[in-house]
């Protein structure tokens, strides 16, 4: 009696601890950690740096340096795999500004393991000049691409309050 006790107790204990390992869309993921901005009014610039956390289930964020034919060549739409649209309030209203900021970051994969899924934080920091031109409310709306060519969902920042 006590063996068929023992032997179920283990039989419980080895299904309840083999837990599935977790799995996430091939779609990037990403989610916006802070805003922080820096104003350099006698020079009229301003520098936001904006933090995000990122996930990707297949890990094919980045692109390699090499990699600049057909779909990523100079001048195609998925050269750049960070897209910053700039937005203004005037009214009450946003309105996306002419300005846009791309970026072109490395290769992050892991190439070497079995589990693809890529986790981590990022940080860009963006550079403006805060001219009569710009309201003095604005903010950012963001995404990635991956090489599958997946784009991941929208951020936006928190408003920007410039001149404060």
């Amino acid at each position: 009696m006590r063996v068929t006790f023992f032997f179920l107790g283990m039989l419980f204990i080895l299904f309840t601890s083999c837990e599935k390992p977790q799995e996430f869309s091939p779609i990037p993921e990403i989610e916006l950690i802070s805003t922080t901005l820096k104003q350099n009014i006698d020079q009229n610039l301003v520098e936001a740096t904006i933090s995000f956390s990122f996930v990707d289930g297949d890990g094919d964020l980045g692109l390699e340096q090499s990699d600049t034919n057909g779909l990523f060549a100079p001048g195609e739409a998925y050269y750049y795999n960070l897209i910053f649209d700039f937005y203004e309030k005037k009214n009450d209203t946003l309105k996306l500004s002419p300005r846009k900021d791309y970026y072109r970051f490395q290769n992050i994969s892991k190439s070497q393991t079995t589990n693809k899924v890529l986790k981590g934080d990022m940080e860009v920091t963006i550079n403006f000049e805060n001219s009569l031109s710009f309201s003095d409310t604005s903010l950012f709306r963001f995404y990635i691409y991956d090489r599958a060519l997946n784009k991941s969902n929208v951020l936006e920042t928190d408003e920007i309050y410039l001149n404060e």
